[in-house]
């Protein structure tokens, strides 16, 4: 079932490359395999290097969702419907310091200058004006993706 979803997906990718749509953006496939605890078995999901998976041993709900429901009700979701719902203010606070250490900068930076970043960025969130901006955006970018 697995190498059947690998062909099904990697078809469909070759399509979507030769139709000339894939330089405008990218082609996200989130695929779930729930595997039984202490099954014996080889399953690879190697399949290329621009496929990217994570394995989790447990998902489980947790106190700090940023207001996201739950994992079995997402699944049946549309994504702009689970975006819409979000806390923004919530989840803007808990992803951006780890979005910042991402980021790769043209000069050298120094500790200081990235303390000051920092606390001028939370002043941001803590801005409903910016918030309500930055929803608004991504909301927008969403609706306009295919």
């Amino acid at each position: 079932l697995i190498e059947h979803c690998r062909f099904v997906c990697e078809k469909l990718r070759s399509e979507f490359l030769k139709s000339g749509r894939g330089a405008a953006g990218s082609m996200f496939v989130i695929l779930v395999v729930h595997l039984q605890r202490g099954l014996d078995g080889s399953f690879s999901f190697d399949y290329d290097s621009q496929w990217h998976f994570v394995f989790l041993d447990s998902v489980e709900p947790s106190v700090d969702l940023n207001s996201m429901p739950p994992l079995g009700k997402m699944l049946n979701m549309p994504l702009i419907d689970v975006v819409m719902d979000l806390d923004f203010s919530r989840l803007l606070q808990s992803c951006f310091r780890a979005s910042l250490s991402r980021l790769i900068y043209p000069h050298s930076r120094r500790p200081e200058d990235l303390q000051k970043q920092i606390r001028s960025i939370l002043r941001y969130l803590e801005d409903q004006h910016f918030v309500t901006i930055v929803r608004e955006w991504i909301l927008r970018v969403m609706i306009k993706t295919p």
